[in-house]
């Protein structure tokens, strides 16, 4: 629903969505509202899609309309209930539009045509969504959402994976951010989460999760974009379909490329920056042998072009880790009670990367052509930098911190710098020394504890590395680095 409406300016479907408020709607408006959906639809998946055999279904209600879109009819499969989702529609002033009760099926089971056991199965208990928007995307645009037990079952080589939801709620925003584009933000929380399911030893898996929450966030998405992808994935899955040598995807033919291209194209402007955010609390795994907790897991990504640069950034957290699979004593005190750890890439023009997947699109089963030569070539020619913007273990006896970066000027041009502190480097050399299987670890950590540079109760390590000389705190290693 979101990304279909998000880009619903940029497909061409605002204009026919353009029915002024009124009393109540006749079978003639919704004759046609029907008739310019369904051809909106096919014109958007063509040729994938028969106008006649899209699933859709409009019926006056009122002052709107009721629009039923029905399963896609999938070849081999049984699909039940043949309803895929319903909801309300009600035109409002300025060309904007209501969606009330939006309705997916509360029991839906999907199996093989000639298999009694269901290859998924799915339950609702109670559901609440609504939104309303502009199809023109000129004013910003609200949804949100509400289930309760929800429930989801996969079949898999072991049985099966069943997960449970107490509570899912969703709420979504887009703005209009200007020359055809929107700032959009998305949230879904989940709260009551478990998922059972047998390992392939055959021991049962039981995961439980206290609250689930997905964040994202784009700037500067562009509707349009994701209109001609969509067409183009459309077309090009017909194409290959249609074609008597499919088998071969690794040969594609030349309107095959062409319409990777521009999927390629559509894509690489699809926004300016994207930002997820995923965060699991309270979790907990348990098997036969045992169990472990984390209090928090959060993992977060960040994707731009700042300057023409393509820049990567991720976020990984972990905290509160416990687990009776290890005995009590010395060995737990060596378990992190946080990880956090934040890597970023940058440097590489973004044109550069997108011309290198260009011509992966070109080259595709020629075995002559040496795409890993051209990834390394486009580093070497380009300055980059890999950056570790923050690096925290805490494992309550001692804490490690740190940061640094390592900048490629080209292949035979690679300087950085990483600053480490530790705290608690004594008593964590006392509690190795009482654990057997970390004998080899002590001396070790006794040799960088040498090297390393008293500042109050932290112990630090300045690590460089230029001119192919790595030093720690002013001290010449280089020797110690194996060579080729």
């Amino acid at each position: 629903m979101r990304m279909m409406n998000g880009g619903m300016a940029g497909m061409g479907l605002a204009a026919m969505l353009a029915m002024p408020a009124q009393a109540a709607v006749t079978a003639e408006d919704a004759a046609a509202l029907e008739r310019d959906l369904r051809g909106w639809a096919a014109g958007l998946l063509a040729p994938l899609v028969d106008p006649a055999a899209v699933p859709l279904r409009v019926l006056p209600g009122g002052e709107g309309f009721r629009m039923e879109i029905g399963m896609v009819p999938v070849p081999g499969f049984s699909i039940t209930p043949d309803i895929a989702l319903t909801a309300q529609l009600r035109p409002l002033p300025d060309g904007r539009w209501a969606v009330d009760d939006l309705r997916l099926p509360a029991a839906l089971t999907a199996s093989m045509a000639k298999e009694a056991a269901p290859l998924f199965a799915m339950s609702i208990g109670t559901q609440q969504a609504r939104g309303e928007f502009d199809p023109a995307l000129r004013t910003p645009s609200r949804f949100e959402g509400r289930y309760t037990d929800v429930v989801e079952t996969v079949g898999v080589a072991q049985g099966k994976s069943t997960t449970r939801m107490a509570t899912v709620a969703y709420s979504g925003s887009w703005e209009p951010a200007g020359a055809g584009l929107i700032d959009s933000a998305d949230r879904i929380s989940t709260a009551g989460y478990s998922i059972e399911q047998t390992l392939p030893d055959g021991q049962p898996l039981r995961i439980t999760v206290r609250e689930l929450t997905a964040r994202s966030k784009g700037i500067g998405v562009s509707p349009a974009n994701i209109g001609t992808a969509i067409r183009a994935i459309a077309a090009l899955a017909g194409d290959v379909i249609a074609s008597p040598d499919r088998a071969r995807a690794d040969a594609p033919t030349a309107g095959q490329r062409k319409l990777m291209h521009t999927v390629l194209d559509s894509l690489a402007a699809l926004f300016v920056r994207l930002e997820t955010e995923q965060t699991w609390s309270g979790l907990t795994a348990t098997t036969p042998a045992g169990s472990g907790q984390l209090d928090k897991l959060s993992v977060a990504t960040r994707m731009a072009a700042p300057g023409g640069k393509a820049e990567f950034a991720a976020q990984l957290e972990l905290a509160g880790l416990t687990t009776s699979l290890l005995p009590a004593g010395p060995m737990r005190q060596l378990v992190p009670r946080r990880i956090a750890i934040a890597p970023r890439f940058t440097g590489v023009p973004k044109s550069e990367v997108l011309a290198l997947l260009g011509r992966a699109i070109d080259t595709a089963g020629d075995p002559d052509t040496d795409l890993a030569g051209d990834a390394l070539a486009l580093l070497a020619d380009n300055p980059a930098t890999i950056a570790l913007d923050d690096l925290d273990i805490d494992l309550g006896i001692s804490r490690l911190r740190g940061s640094g970066e390592v900048n490629v000027a080209a292949a035979d041009d690679i300087s950085g710098t990483l600053e480490l502190r530790m705290s608690g480097l004594d008593a964590l050399l006392r509690t190795l020394r009482q654990v057997p299987e970390a004998a080899q670890v002590a001396p070790v950590l006794l040799m960088l504890k040498g090297l390393g540079e008293a500042s109050g109760n932290e112990t630090v390590w300045r690590i460089e590395y230029a001119d192919s000389k790595v030093t720690v705190n002013g001290t010449d290693l280089s020797d110690m680095i194996p060579r080729k």
